[in-house]
């Protein structure tokens, strides 16, 4: 059915009606040139997209007990979704911005709270461990395994004299303190990260210690003591490091966004969310000029067959992400503002293909701090060709 393309079925519309040196058609074969017509026609409006019936039978099963759950079962369905995508970060971010629409609280994960994977915990979709980088199965199993048997860990110390030693290593710690998955202790993760060592030293030697048997002049194994208290006294990391730690662990910002500060001076303009381009419902079109506001998450150079450079940029906003194409005229201008971790405006030609993800061919950048006092406003009219180099 040609999938969608409906050049292609015309092309075929004469074989099929009237044959070809290798085929008779269906005039040849005794059917009317109204009826094959008819025929064709009717190929033709099903292969725009179409299921037989068996298949759209299913489907509408599928689809009425799915919304039965998102309507009545809103928090575990969202869960269940999200579990599903683990592996997917621009699944995982698209899912979550539908949970703010239905009013669920997205919570980050938590030694305490969470499971493997995402749940539904009465208060909102907690994350699931599994989508911890650094985090294997195996201490996922014996963190939850751990605190069923003892119960929830009291305290940072308390966690790692009761994981360490384990499949918990310092990657491990350092992936579970940059999360957030231990904020819910009475340390900053400032603190978490610059005093953890000494902690596990400690309690390598006192596992040291108590195989050696050495007792105290009391006759006991020396007395414990919180070393919670031995960590440094340090103020926490602002919001950017905690963000840019969530995003290096999990993939995603948890906390906030980094676009939270920018919002503010978009509202007037004709920026649009990166998501309104991607989605498959998108109502934008090949070739439109569209502008979106975004953070720049990286950026991959290459040598032309003219020996003129490009650029493959990735920008995410808080709905998704998108590639960006610069050319070398356009890397000339506004290169400097395309770099990792900017916050940028970026106009450009929506470029939509079959079986590709919607890309923009850059025309223009800008950093977010143009629009402050509300005076910058992005490009709405059709930019100049793009030199491709």
């Amino acid at each position: 059915m040609a999938k969608k393309k409906k050049e292609i079925m015309e092309k075929e519309r004469n074989a099929f009606i009237y044959g070809t040196d290798t085929n008779c058609g269906a005039v040849n074969n005794g059917v009317s040139e109204e009826v094959a017509t008819a025929i064709f026609d009717e190929m033709s409006s099903f292969a725009t997209y179409a299921f037989n019936k068996s298949h759209a039978a299913a489907y509408a099963t599928v689809a009425y007990r799915t919304a039965y759950l998102k309507c009545h079962f809103p928090g575990e369905y969202m869960a269940a979704q999200l579990s599903s995508v683990l592996d997917n970060t621009d699944k995982v971010i698209e899912y979550i911005g539908e949970c703010q629409k239905m009013g669920l609280k997205v919570l980050g994960p938590d030694v305490n709270k969470s499971e493997s994977g995402f749940i539904w915990d009465g208060e909102g979709v907690r994350f699931g461990l599994l989508a911890v980088k650094n985090l294997g199965r195996g201490i996922i199993r014996d963190i939850i395994s751990e605190r069923n048997m003892n119960g929830k860990y009291k305290g940072f110390t308390d966690f790692c004299k009761r994981a360490y030693g384990r499949e918990l290593n310092k990657r491990t710690l350092e992936s579970l303190i940059k999360c957030g998955a231990l904020d819910s202790f009475s340390v900053n993760r400032r603190q978490m990260l610059s005093g953890y060592e000494s902690i596990l030293s400690s309690i390598d030697a006192e596992k040291k210690a108590n195989v050696s048997g050495q007792m105290s002049l009391f006759g006991g194994f020396e007395e414990e003591h919180d070393e919670e208290d031995n960590l440094p006294k340090m103020a926490e990391y602002s919001l950017r490091e905690l963000l840019n730690m969530e995003k290096e662990t999990t993939g995603i910002y948890l906390s906030g966004h980094p676009m939270d500060d920018y919002r503010p001076f978009l509202r007037n303009t004709h920026v649009v969310t990166i998501a309104a381009l991607t989605d498959e419902e998108s109502t934008y079109r090949d070739d439109q000029i569209v502008s979106v506001a975004g953070i720049v998450q990286s950026v991959k150079m290459k040598t032309t067959r003219n020996n003129s450079m490009m650029a493959y940029v990735t920008v995410e906003d808080d709905t998704a992400s998108i590639e960006m194409l610069a050319f070398s005229n356009v890397l000339s201008q506004y290169g400097s503002y395309l770099k990792e971790n900017q916050p940028v405006v970026v106009t450009g030609r929506l470029s939509i293909r079959d079986e590709k993800e919607p890309q923009i061919v850059v025309n223009r950048a800008r950093p977010i701090s143009d629009y402050a006092d509300g005076s910058a406003e992005p490009e709405r009219e059709v930019a100049k060709p793009v030199n491709r180099g």
